[in-house]
């Protein structure tokens, strides 16, 4: 049986991460890594999601910087905390660039589009909405037939309501 090859140079490492080629891939210095479904940059404390791409597009075809106002939005270990409109991104004591961003993003294909909100900068993060404090939209769902925020149906399984409660 053959051995299979676990270090690689950066530039393949998104490619066969993308393409789950193998489990497992590193760089020559550990730096930049892969294991399973998730690809890391500076440690394991520091995950690079598919999701981190989607949004910092965003921040730049917007032209204008999100800073965390109310969001709870992790990045693995660390709080989301500001993405500048040139596409750097800060989370905790981490700064990672746009062109390192992109250069990872060059090789995944798998972009879902994204959803939005006309009354927040809403992020997006792996379909899980994270909008502003206030917003009117927080507790509604994206319809994707609709393409459009909702409100949640919600279904009973009994006639039990707080108020039969307290009468009966």
């Amino acid at each position: 049986m053959k051995r299979q090859r676990h270090v690689f140079p950066n530039r393949e490492i998104p490619h066969l991460w993308a393409h789950k080629t193998q489990d497992e891939g590193r760089n020559g210095t550990g730096s930049f890594y892969f294991t399973g479904a998730t690809i890391y940059s500076y440690g394991s404390h520091f995950p690079i999601a598919t999701h981190v791409t989607g949004v910092v597009r965003a921040v730049k075809a917007r032209g204008e910087d999100w800073r965390r106002n109310g969001q709870n939005c992790r990045l693995g270990h660390y709080q989301l905390d500001s993405i500048e409109a040139n596409g750097t991104v800060h989370a905790g004591c981490h700064i990672v660039a746009w062109d390192e961003i992109e250069r990872i993003a060059s090789e995944i294909e798998e972009y879902e589009p994204r959803i939005k909100c006309t009354q927040c900068q809403m992020l997006s993060i792996n379909g899980v909405a994270c909008h502003e404090t206030g917003c009117s939209n927080s507790n509604k769902i994206w319809s994707v037939e609709e393409n459009d925020w909702i409100e949640q149906e919600v279904e009973y399984e009994s006639e039990w309501s707080p108020r039969n409660a307290v009468n009966g």
